[in-house]
């Protein structure tokens, strides 16, 4: 029997003239309905209601192409750790796409290093299953020589680029022997070899997630001939409460610090050393920089960390340059901090120029970090090119601590950051999209919320 009660209350004079009976069926329907018009994401619709022990279910399909319907099995490539493991967007996109077809089989290739059929460690290929999480069923071995084979039903998700046999430099220069402007497939010894396996005209669809922003695997030279390319500034990265390490949706109320917060390894491209040199002092007066770096994965990385408090000191800015420390604390900094910086030479839409932005705090950041165009239209985001002039640099830097001063003092201004990064970041929206991207999930307008009282109206005259 449903005992939970339903938001119609309006409807219980009309109620009270039926039967008990009747009244029950109602009641019930009413509580399914209800439910079934729960706030509703990007392309949800609904397959089957049902009330257990009190409990109303509401399991969600998406619509889906017709080649979309044709998938019998997801391969996911993986070139880069973390893939269906981790908290951020390399995690969370396999297992959504085992979400969006339940129907298909969605397996995880360990591809790193992969070249020819072998891992340069000598072993075989490795797999396992990646899950849709609203699964209960419970976890199968694989037999990953059986499914070393890409074929007929089979969409193919490429995330990274493996294997490079030659060097260049961060900026993408070539250096001899390594032209990144037009590079060959051999160039790409893990791509070469995933290119070797399928059947290229059985295959549904292949997509990749390039990562890296070599111009040879972009979509108009398309290296390896794939069906989507999908960019990495492209697309917002969500993270989510596990991969931030802490609630952040009450750090737009809490009170803020005269810290400017800059989290990026301690390497030169990322931009730390040239801020504090570019810099009018003046503008940073009364705040202090803490620099947040990780660990040092060389000495030039530890010769960088010392250079940066020596540089601050000759031109007068206040910093606090710190090693490794747990991702909780950081977060719970983020939390206490007036605004955040990011201004590197380039990146790959580091998920750093987001966490702030949970907290409720502006950005300042380079227009080469990768993310976005959209975040860079947003109000409080002061986005300045790497390349700029001293007094242009400056004029941004002025405009980003006229912000700053803005949101310490508006709580309200803080909780709208707030607000825009949950929609733009919601996890639904980002990876029902991507899926439309890649040609497998069609659009869908859902279902309004107040399409339970619509159909318990409807249900009440039909018993008039």
């Amino acid at each position: 029997m449903c005992l939970t009660f339903s938001p119609l209350t309006w409807q219980l004079p009309l109620l009270r003239s039926l039967s008990a009976v009747t009244k029950l069926l109602l009641f019930c329907t009413a509580i399914k309905f209800s439910a079934a018009s729960s706030p509703r994401r990007l392309g949800e619709t609904q397959t089957s209601l049902g009330c257990t022990n009190g409990n109303c279910t509401a399991p969600w399909r998406y619509p889906l192409t017709r080649i979309g319907q044709n998938v019998k099995r997801v391969v996911i490539v993986a070139m880069l750790p973390g893939v269906c493991r981790s908290p951020d967007w390399r995690g969370e996109l396999p297992r959504w796409m085992a979400r969006f077809l339940p129907a298909a089989t969605t397996i995880v290739w360990e591809a790193r290093g992969w070249r020819f059929g072998r891992a340069d460690n000598g072993t075989s290929l490795r797999c396992k299953s990646c899950r849709n999480p609203d699964s209960t069923e419970p976890k199968q071995p694989l037999d990953c020589l059986s499914l070393q084979q890409i074929g007929e039903g089979d969409l193919v998700l490429v995330i990274g680029t493996g294997s490079i046999s030659c060097v260049y430099k961060n900026n993408l220069e070539s250096l001899p022997q390594c032209n990144v402007t037009r590079m060959e497939k051999h160039s790409l010894p893990s791509l070469e070899a995933v290119d070797l396996v399928w059947n290229k005209d059985k295959v549904i669809r292949r997509v990749h997630f390039p990562v890296r922003t070599l111009k040879s695997l972009k979509a108009d030279q398309n290296l390896f001939q794939f069906d989507t390319i999908i960019d990495d500034n492209s697309f917002f990265k969500p993270m989510g409460d596990k991969g931030l390490e802490l609630d952040m949706k009450s750090c737009a109320d809490s009170p803020k610090q005269k810290d400017l917060l800059y989290v990026a390894r301690y390497k030169d491209y990322k931009g730390q050393r040239r801020f504090l040199e570019r810099a009018d002092p003046k503008l940073l007066e009364g705040y202090t920089i803490h620099f947040y770096g990780g660990a040092f994965y060389d000495e030039a990385s530890q010769t960088y960390f010392d250079g940066l408090s020596r540089t601050a000191e000759e031109r007068g800015i206040r910093v606090e340059v710190n090693k490794h420390v747990d991702k909780s604390v950081l977060m719970a900094h983020i939390c206490r901090a007036a605004g955040q910086i990011l201004w590197p030479l380039e990146d790959n839409n580091p998920r750093a120029a987001y966490e702030g932005l949970y907290a409720g705090v502006p950005l300042f950041i380079s227009t080469t970090a990768g993310v976005p165009p959209a975040l860079l239209e947003q109000s409080f985001v002061q986005a300045v090119a790497y390349d700029a002039a001293e007094d242009e640099f400056n004029r941004g830097l002025a405009a980003f601590m006229s912000l700053v001063g803005a949101h310490e003092a508006s709580a309200e201004a803080r909780r709208e950051i707030v607000r825009y990064t949950e929609s733009a970041l919601d996890p639904r929206n980002v990876y029902f999209e991507l899926c439309q991207r890649m040609g497998i999930c069609a659009a869908s307008e859902g279902v309004s919320s107040d399409d339970g009282i619509r159909v318990l109206k409807a249900s009440l005259d039909l018993l008039r």
